[in-house]
């Protein structure tokens, strides 16, 4: 059986530690995180990376890259 992977994902879970953490908690993250706006472009690399180094006042939610490629063994064929 040979099993194959077509796609990858990086996913960050935003998770305020209620016991410790003092300063980062849920009402701090709730002001600040907010969902990527229905018109944005996720193909857009530098757009992306410019929302991805948002941190601190806001903190975007969604897909902020995304990027079509072959996979390696649609690339080359064994």
């Amino acid at each position: 059986m040979q099993y194959s992977i077509k796609e990858f994902s990086l996913i960050d879970i935003l998770q305020p530690c209620v016991t410790f953490n003092k300063i980062n908690t849920f009402e701090w993250y709730r002001q600040r995180v907010y969902h990527i706006e229905p018109g944005y472009d996720p193909e857009d690399r530098i757009n992306a990376f410019q929302k991805a180094l948002e941190w601190g006042d806001r903190i975007p939610l969604g897909i902020i890259y995304r990027n079509h490629r072959p996979v390696l063994e649609e690339e080359y064929r064994f």
